[in-house]
């Protein structure tokens, strides 16, 4: 599964070098000239850059710290100095170096730092220059793992001001099943919440025939608003009352096809799963890997299996009402 590594280069901004003169001079950094527009370069040529930089890359293991490094580029390419840079995080993350989040630049236009993992998940760190200017530079790092046995952070560290991330517990509530389709006629352009059981006989002018009788398919719509890019990988499900007896039956685990079987987007992406639903065996239905099924309504619970980009687990769970019957499919 490929890393998602959201990067929002900076806003463009007119220096002119009497100003990167002040600026040297002046303790606050603060900038001033041209209006920005956030297309990522600095000045109407689109000629100069602000940058962040993690030492050790995108992903770090849950309790460990890297140095990041943030820089800023004029027309020429040349280091701007003395401009101060403020950096944040979501939670999950601890900027542990400026724990403050504010630094000015050095002598190479650069600040640098330490970002370490307080949690398992996918977060957001982000830099900018400060106001008018709307410059930033972002990095999305992935945490892995569980915490370390006495781990506790780094309790004078900062970060946190841009709010919540994505954690594996996030996962589980920002995915959403939005529809479920059942198809028991050998296609989902007739979907029906109606399961025949029974394979009859068809009489066409005189005629019999065997009834049409397929086996039972299900379909998922999910939207993903986690920050993490998600697949499933199986499907089980359970029927209350199967079998006349008040009993609750559980399905085998039972492969899934379909676009959200490889990859959902996050922050809003959709797709859809499908899987085997009922056996048809000897004119009746079965539960999959387990007995045939009785006339009546039942309760179908599905619990869907997947996993997010960094390779942790989550399970998403739905449920629908059947009725279970000899319907008849002759037309």
């Amino acid at each position: 599964m490929k890393k998602r590594i959201e990067k929002i280069k900076a806003g463009s901004l007119i220096l002119s070098l009497v100003l990167i003169g002040v600026l040297i001079g002046c303790q606050s950094g603060n900038t001033s000239g041209g209006d920005v527009a956030d297309d990522g370069e600095f000045g109407s040529g689109k000629s100069g850059s602000l940058s962040l930089t993690l030492t050790s890359g995108t992903q770090l293991r849950t309790g460990a710290m890297q140095g990041f490094r943030v820089a800023a580029r004029d027309a020429s390419g040349s280091p701007i100095q003395n401009i101060r840079i403020t950096c944040d995080t979501e939670d999950g993350l601890a900027l542990i170096e400026p724990n403050t989040g504010i630094e000015q630049t050095d002598g190479n236009g650069e600040m640098s730092g330490k970002v370490g993992c307080n949690s398992k998940g996918s977060y957001l760190m982000m830099c900018r220059l400060p106001s008018p200017s709307s410059a930033r530079a972002s990095e999305t790092i992935v945490c892995t793992g569980e915490r370390p046995s006495g781990f506790n952070g780094w309790p004078s560290a900062g970060g946190g001001g841009l709010g919540g991330g994505s954690s594996d517990i996030d996962t589980i509530s920002r995915v959403r099943v939005t529809d479920v389709d059942v198809a028991d006629s050998g296609s989902f352009d007739s979907a029906t919440n109606s399961i025949d059981i029974v394979q009859g006989v068809c009489d066409s002018g005189g005629t019999p025939t065997i009834e049409p009788f397929f086996d039972t398919s299900v379909r998922f719509s999910i939207t993903n608003n986690s920050n993490s890019i998600i697949r499933f990988t199986g499907m089980r499900y359970t029927v209350s009352d199967a079998y006349g007896t008040g009993t609750t039956a559980t399905s085998g685990k039972l492969s899934v096809t379909g676009s959200a079987a490889t990859a959902v987007d996050s922050n809003g992406g959709t797709g859809q799963v499908e899987s085997l639903l009922f056996d048809a065996q000897s004119g009746a239905k079965a539960i999959f890997g387990g007995n045939t099924l009785t006339a009546g309504f039942k309760n179908v619970t599905f619990t869907l299996y997947g996993e997010n980009e960094i390779g942790d687990t989550f399970e998403v769970k739905t449920a629908v009402a059947l009725s279970f019957d000899g319907f008849n499919r002759c037309s």
